[in-house]
């Protein structure tokens, strides 16, 4: 049997309770609960390498925010903080072609998936981090995308335009739809959640 990194189990509980806790239509719903089932076992440990860039620095002061909020922001920053120093801290791949702003500005970890804790190749489960000020690039993927947002910020979704869904708020974002997130006066920091059938290819 595969064991566990000792606060994994916390986090995804507390972000399955997080996402389960919205109202999505039927088929996602039952999509988001597959895949939280497939995550209830564990994996072999996967490549992460603990490495902290310039940007991780906002972490902590996003982490504060996150718990200020309260609910489902608070206890799933409170499981992460066992697990942040151990992950492969690093940079969108490309980043330097949307600036040196951006490239400088942002933190991304992959915490289930290639270079993350576990490994898997059917779901990827990240997070992302943005200093005030600064957008992360519009973009698409094909797989489907769930966040969960721990601080404020705003988020564009194809479609609907920018909006504000705080603290604790959910984003989906369809497959193939173009997306995108910017922090404001604070660091901007958010978990996401990508499955596939066949395997996650960004």
């Amino acid at each position: 049997m595969t064991t566990r990194h000792h606060a994994l189990g916390p986090l995804l509980e507390g972000l399955e309770a997080a996402f389960l806790r919205q109202e999505f239509n039927g088929p996602l719903r039952d999509e988001v609960t597959g895949t939280f089932r497939a995550l209830d076992h564990s994996r072999p440990a996967g490549g992460a390498v603990p490495a902290w860039i310039e940007a991780c620095d906002h972490l902590q002061p996003a982490l504060k925010l996150a718990a200020a909020a309260g609910g489902d922001a608070r206890v799933i920053s409170d499981a992460f903080k066992r697990i942040a120093p151990e992950l492969a801290w690093g940079r969108r791949k490309n980043s330097a072609e949307a600036g040196a702003a951006f490239h400088d500005g942002h933190a991304n970890a992959i915490v289930i998936g290639p270079e993350g804790l576990e490994m898997r190749d059917d779901i990827w489960l990240g997070v992302s981090l943005i200093e005030p000020g600064i957008q992360y690039p519009m973009h698409r993927h094909p797989p489907e995308e769930l966040y969960i947002v721990m601080s404020d910020g705003e988020w564009y979704r194809e479609g609907d335009g920018w909006f504000r869904p705080g603290p604790g708020g959910i984003v989906h974002n369809p497959g193939g739809h173009i997306h995108s997130m910017r922090a404001g006066d604070t660091p901007l920091l958010a978990f996401w959640l990508l499955w596939k059938e066949g395997g996650v290819s960004l």
